[in-house]
């Protein structure tokens, strides 16, 4: 059983060119120092769902860089000026970046920010999640924490 409830406040609207910063927890001392951090640019576009209000869906997609073909990217709801970016919740990887022809990074957990009325030029969360990065030689490292950090900085 799904249900909306509505906000008081009109629904931030955050629709635009970003750059992303997806930073891995410090404590991920497995993970490559080159996979550490990673930037991608970011186009936040309003999801068209009739039974939603005005802005309060978003589809983030991701390019400069490669990525399988599916997925890349998340969603971001908002209610207000509350976010709540679902990158599949931890489950199967919101995105999958190629970084070289035999290494990968996935991605997936969730992460909260809010932002004023007026919106606002970053949108920093903590993203408490996954990062996984496969290497060449069956090189596999995991980390799972609730101290990854996003951040989305417009462009």
């Amino acid at each position: 059983l799904g249900f909306y409830l509505a906000v008081v406040e009109p629904n931030v609207d955050i629709a635009g060119d970003y750059t992303l910063t997806v930073i891995a927890d410090s404590v991920c001392a497995t993970l490559p120092d080159e996979v550490r951090t990673r930037t991608y640019a970011a186009r936040i576009t309003p999801q068209s769902t009739p039974a939603l209000p005005a802005n309060a869906g978003f589809d983030v997609r991701l390019s400069g860089a490669t990525f399988l073909d599916h997925p890349d990217g998340f969603g971001i709801g908002v209610a207000g000026g509350s976010l709540g970016l679902w990158l599949h919740g931890g489950h199967d990887p919101a995105f999958v970046e190629r970084v070289t022809a035999d290494t990968y990074l996935e991605f997936s957990g969730n992460a909260a920010a809010s932002v004023p009325a007026s919106g606002a030029s970053t949108i920093s969360a903590s993203f408490e999640g996954w990062i996984e990065y496969h290497g060449a030689a069956v090189t596999r490292a995991y980390c799972e924490s609730e101290h990854h950090q996003l951040i989305l900085t417009r462009r």
